[in-house]
């Protein structure tokens, strides 16, 4: 009876030593991929033009911006069409705000608001940090709860079974505009779609990165499309023209009363 309890002992100190092995290994790599995710996001320090093509339908409306980044706040100016030429978009510390250039007037606005007039908001260009804001896991989907998803095509399908689905729940306690983010990632590690859900699983959104290429020696999606509508035929995307990294950016940039200064080009 010793004998049999001796062993059951060792059985049982082998289990609970392997076990934070295997653990520390899945929570790595999950960290490993998500600090990937963060950094093909958004670069700290950085500057990007941009165009932005807002579809209704069979109506294009395009647009051309210059985007400054420091951390999670973004100031934005809209160089074309000349109708919003001027036009400064400002998130700093939480807060937005945006600058009228035609009635020299500056109004505060929330995190949710559309960027004239497409899917994307504030919230979607700078603040979404996986790694801080979210606790992630993997998420195993079937083919037919892949083939249901909103916009799912037989490329997605084919991605999903070769890459990796991260599900990443907002911690506690955290103010972020989508409490759960499901990842697509393709062989290489690189997010493909987010699908944004409220906290009861409705879905808000749905990103996805595609043509992926060097911008300015860095790998990222040139391309962008957001889709906040079941719509086919209402989405709004974003193409990178060019960058520049690891700018000295003066902290002037990222306040409201420098707004007007930025809109007329000082």
């Amino acid at each position: 009876m010793t004998r049999k309890k001796s062993v059951l002992c060792l059985l049982m100190i082998f289990s609970l030593w392997n076990l934070p092995v295997v653990t520390r290994g899945k929570t790595s790599n999950i960290t490993s991929l998500v600090k990937h995710i963060d950094s093909i996001m958004m670069e700290d320090n950085a500057q990007y033009k941009l165009r932005m093509t807002v579809t209704r339908g069979k109506k294009n409306t395009e647009y051309e911006l210059t985007l400054w980044t420091k951390g999670r706040n973004f100031v934005g100016r809209t160089e074309k069409p000349v109708a919003q030429k001027g036009q400064v978009f400002l998130l700093s510390n939480n807060n937005c705000w945006i600058y009228y250039p035609s009635i020299n007037k500056t109004i505060k606005t929330s995190q949710n608001q559309r960027l004239l007039g497409g899917d994307f908001s504030f919230a979607d260009l700078a603040t979404i940090n996986l790694l801080e804001d979210y606790d992630p896991s993997f998420l195993d989907l079937s083919v037919d709860e892949i083939t249901n998803l909103a916009f799912a095509d037989e490329q997605l399908i084919q991605m999903a079974q070769k890459g990796k689905i991260l599900q990443c729940l907002a911690k506690e306690g955290r103010m972020v505009p989508y409490p759960k983010v499901n990842v697509f990632l393709d062989q290489s590690g690189n997010p493909v779609r987010f699908d944004f859900f409220t906290i009861s699983g409705h879905l808000l959104g749905v990103l996805l990165y595609e043509d992926y290429g060097e911008l300015r020696g860095k790998v990222k999606p040139l391309t962008m499309i957001m889709r906040t509508s079941l719509n086919t035929e209402n989405y709004t995307t974003v193409t990178y023209q060019s960058a520049k990294y690891d700018l000295s950016i003066p902290p002037i940039y990222f306040t409201e009363t420098y707004m007007r200064n930025l809109s007329i080009g000082r």
